[in-house]
Formats: structure tokens, C-alpha cells, sequence
């Protein structure tokens, strides 16, 4: 891609005219999320503008690099960059690969009806579902739950009680890191999620995503594993919009 692209990226139309948010997700390399706005002109077009800069600076992205936007069905684009010179610690970044012979920026936009990522579970999406739930927890792509918030979730001890046969499916027997991003306000809250009660129950403590996202009492949650090996959850809130 030729100009700037450090302050702003054009989106190809193909993808722009299917676009209606004004936060675009992006997953990169290292699988931390960035959220990116999203600016339509009045032919249109579209562009990553406002934290655009910031995923291209800690990806440290540069004019040989190729960009691979994979269009997914929570994360707007899971993105891989390709660099025809290697950078230091390249290990540490599982996703990247290295070309050769880039002269400039090129963009690659991968449609999810035609191609999955291993990183991302394919979860079919349907309406709201029955408190508890599980769907179809034996196949190892889909990992998705549905609770209705109680007292105990949303105040005192913010401890939110996760389904059984979801954690013995997904979770581990100890207590891990995982990331919470709700699926529509931006930024991401990080919370231990595993076992307590001595392994009888699985759930998370996660105080600041209740109080930032104003959860109450009532609502009614969409949890989905979008990330199995980094525990990346995203949550819908009182919304059919899965």
C-alpha cells in the first residue's frame, strides 16, 4: 500500500460497504486486542483512524510489511503481518511469519465465510439462550455459555459462577489469566478465571468489568471463547447481536 500509513489506513470497498460499526477489533500477532474507529466518508470508503496508530506502533509495523485482515465473527480482524526483514524477538509472536522481497505495505482481506483461523473458535450464532448453557460442548470449535447476572455477580464479591461442563471442557484445573472484552465498549479487563471452592465450582472474580460495563442485577450475558490458548472471552450484553 502506497502513502501514510501510520496515522490512518483506507479499508478495501468490498469490506467497507459490509462494515456498520464505528469501533472496529482487531486481534494482532501477539493475540492482545486493539479497538480502532472505524470513519465512513460519504462515497462509502472507510478507514481505520483513531488507535490505528497505536496497533501499528506496538506491532511495530513497517512499509515492507504485509498485512493479513481475517474477518471474523467477534474479532472485526484477526490481523498477521508478514515482514521480509525479521524483527528481534520473532518467537514471541507465534503468528507472524517471514516473506521475502516486499517493496511496500500490502493488504490482504480474508473473508471468514471462506477461510477460518485456528485462533478463533467457529461459533455458530444464535439467539439468545437458555440460562447455562452450553453449545454443543463435544465439538472442539465452539465454547459459548449464557447466564442471567445474579446479586452475587454484579456487588458484594462480583464472583460470577461459570457452568461446569463449559469449565471442564475449557478451562484448566488452576487458576488463569483471562481477558474479558465486551461487544461494545472498548478497552479489555484482565481477571483470573479457574476453580474455587477447592475444584468443586469453576468462575471468575471480575469486579472492574462489572462496575466499567454497569452490569446489573437481571442482565442477560453471552459469554464466548473467542481465544482457547490465551482465554479470551467476549461478552454480550442484553443484545441479540451475535
Amino acid at each position: 500500500m502506497v502513502g501514510d500509513f501510520s496515522s490512518q489506513l483506507e479499508i478495501p470497498g468490498e469490506f467497507a460497504g459490509g462494515m456498520n460499526c464505528k469501533t472496529a477489533i482487531l486481534m494482532g500477532p501477539s493475540c492482545n486486542l486493539w479497538h480502532v474507529n472505524v470513519k465512513f466518508g460519504s462515497t462509502g470508503a472507510a478507514a481505520f483512524t483513531d488507535g490505528w496508530q497505536a496497533f501499528v506502533s506496538d506491532n511495530r509495523i513497517r512499509a515492507t510489511d504485509i498485512l493479513v485482515f481475517r474477518h471474523a465473527r467477534d474479532i472485526d480482524f484477526v490481523v498477521q503481518v508478514f515482514g521480509a526483514i525479521p524483527r528481534e524477538n520473532e518467537h514471541d509472536h507465534p503468528q507472524q511469519e517471514i516473506c521475502s522481497q516486499n517493496k511496500e505495505i500490502e493488504i490482504v482481506l480474508v473473508d471468514s465465510s471462506t477461510s477460518t483461523s485456528s485462533a478463533l473458535p467457529n461459533v455458530e450464532s444464535p439467539s439468545f439462550m437458555r440460562d447455562n448453557s452450553v453449545v454443543n460442548p463435544g465439538k472442539s470449535t465452539e465454547a459459548m455459555f449464557s447466564l442471567t447476572l445474579t446479586k452475587s455477580a454484579t456487588s458484594q464479591n462480583f464472583h460470577l459462577t461459570i457452568p461446569r461442563d463449559f469449565g471442564e471442557r475449557w478451562l484448566p484445573k488452576k487458576r488463569v489469566e483471562a481477558r474479558f472484552v465486551h461487544h461494545k465498549n472498548p478497552g479489555e479487563w484482565r481477571h483470573m478465571v479457574g476453580v474455587f471452592n477447592k475444584g468443586k465450582t469453576y468462575g471468575v472474580r471480575w469486579k472492574e468489568f462489572a462496575i466499567d460495563n454497569k452490569l446489573r442485577k437481571g442482565d442477560k450475558c453471552v459469554f464466548k471463547l473467542i481465544n482457547a490458548v490465551n482465554y479470551i472471552f467476549m461478552v454480550y450484553v442484553n443484545t441479540q447481536d451475535l
